[in-house]
């Protein structure tokens, strides 16, 4: 699938169980192969963002492994994503969240 980066700004990200996250702000892409690691959302005014991988601006993290779907929103794997942010929060040497599949993982 290929969708250009400009045409995601903005889109509404939810769950595959209908729950609101937000909208997309940014993409975190992989300089040395291209490949979008993560997503930036701006969350929904109010959302509890507690469960989330968030950055120094309160943006949540969403790692693409979790993405299933791109076309009018993005829709979430919910269950990948609880999956995917638990790995991430499993300490690193470079204290930087690892928001791509493991090496042994294939994406």
């Amino acid at each position: 699938m290929k969708v250009a980066a400009s045409r995601l700004r903005d889109k509404a990200v939810v769950t595959d169980k209908g729950h609101t996250i937000g909208l997309i702000y940014d993409l975190i892409i992989n300089e040395e192969n291209g490949k979008i690691l993560a997503l930036v959302v701006e969350p929904e005014i109010g959302k509890d963002i507690s469960k989330f991988i968030v950055d120094r601006e309160g943006m949540i993290l969403i790692p693409y492994g979790a993405v299933k779907s791109v076309r009018e929103i993005v829709v979430i794997d919910e269950r990948e994503l609880v999956r995917r942010q638990m790995l991430a929060k499993v300490p690193r040497r470079s204290g930087i969240p690892r928001l791509s599949a493991p090496e042994s993982e294939s994406v």
